[in-house]
């Protein structure tokens, strides 16, 4: 039975994974999200459209669903963010500093932005120079007993162009 459990879930893992959902760390700024489905719940009705997605890959383990936000305008990924409950600050401490062991293995050349540099303040944000993506990890509490471990990766690009887009929507 053992044996015939462990096949199921082999089988179901690569069905999941086979599904045409990239992974957390997979998805590019700038550029649609790859789905077929993407645009079929656009909200027309303001400038940013969100929803969120089953995760896979090797951040799987830390996150198991993520958010991407894009323009409406372009269709373009501008923000994906993942976040998870942790029951303390270490344990949060502990997940961030694995899960920044699988970011700069995909973002090599990025570094902790100098806070005159930075996007959003400079705590937990890495970039490259000359990169439009940018990403930022942080353990935060908020109103609660718990820790939140946040990953989020963002276009510089893209920032500008929301901020850009909410400021009309509002009158700004």
């Amino acid at each position: 039975m053992k044996y015939f459990q462990f096949l199921m879930l082999a089988v179901l893992s690569t069905a999941a994974s086979a599904n045409n959902y990239p992974s957390f760390l997979d998805v590019t700024i700038g550029q649609q999200f790859d789905h077929p489905d993407t645009l079929s719940g656009k909200d027309t009705n303001r400038p940013a459209t969100q929803f969120r997605v089953p995760n896979y890959g090797p951040t799987q383990k830390y996150f198991q669903e993520f958010s991407v936000t894009y323009l409406n305008s372009t269709n373009a990924v501008s923000i994906v963010t993942a976040e998870v409950v942790q029951q303390s600050l270490q344990a949060c401490e502990e997940a961030k500093a694995d899960v920044a062991k699988l970011a700069k293995a995909k973002y090599p050349s990025h570094q902790p932005t100098p806070e005159a540099a930075s996007q959003l303040g400079g705590y937990g944000e890495f970039s490259s120079a000359g990169d439009n993506t940018y990403y930022v990890i942080k353990c935060y509490r908020s109103g609660g007993p718990f820790w939140i471990l946040q990953f989020q990766l963002r276009g510089i690009e893209q920032d500008a162009q929301l901020k850009k887009a909410w400021g009309e929507f509002f009158g700004n």
